[in-house]
């Protein structure tokens, strides 16, 4: 098994207002977004998953393929921190607030 860091230089692009709400207070400068992947060649003998026990021996192929995955995957991270009902959530305690605000300054009269 070969792993590799798949790396083209390519920017890539994150959701928006992650850098606000789950970075906290950073510059767009600051930030530099791109795309990383990991490249896994996995090679097998001939045959050797024609028997019971190639199968077993070769089964934590699975396992770590979908660790990587998880662990790597910028989806699976958002996912994780359950991004889209934060993001969502966010932007009601935001209306919420400027709504409050909003009935709270005092009217001036014309």
């Amino acid at each position: 098994m070969t792993l590799s860091v798949v790396f083209d230089g390519f920017a890539s692009v994150l959701p928006r207002g992650f850098e606000e709400l789950y970075l906290g207070e950073v510059e767009f400068p600051d930030v530099s977004v791109y795309q990383v992947g990991i490249s896994v060649n996995v090679e097998f003998k001939p045959f050797a998953l024609l028997t019971r026990t190639g199968w077993d021996y070769h089964a934590w192929i699975d396992s770590f393929l979908l660790k990587v995955d998880h662990r790597f995957s910028g989806d699976s991270f958002l996912k994780h921190i359950q991004w889209s009902g934060a993001v969502t959530l966010a932007r009601v305690v935001e209306r919420v607030i400027a709504r409050q605000s909003a009935a709270v300054k005092p009217r001036t009269e014309a």
